[in-house]
């Protein structure tokens, strides 16, 4: 079994890049290409109804999402991401 996607920014509708899909709770992920496309492979241990996937860039934290996707969802979908900018005030980063 696998999870494949594509992470798209969602204002751009561009791929993001080498972006980080992870399998939360899990030390399972991977790196978009420049497609913005990933494949994850599920070892046969895992055998939820329900997987929470985490996407991140590496610089920062330009894009972070979680998703909680059922099995219906584990191929194909489409990952839209809002890019978080950061305000700096007096010296802190909110």
């Amino acid at each position: 079994n696998y999870i494949t996607g594509t992470v798209l920014d969602k204002q751009t509708q561009l791929p993001i890049k080498n972006a980080i899909v992870s399998i939360l709770d899990r030390e399972i992920s991977t790196k978009t290409n420049n497609k913005g496309q990933f494949k994850i492979k599920l070892p046969k241990n895992i055998l939820l109804d329900t997987i929470n996937l985490e996407i991140r860039t590496k610089k920062g934290i330009r894009y972070y999402e979680s998703f909680e996707l059922t099995k219906d969802e584990f191929n194909n979908k489409i990952y839209e991401l809002e890019e978080h900018k950061r305000q700096i005030l007096i010296g802190r980063y909110f």
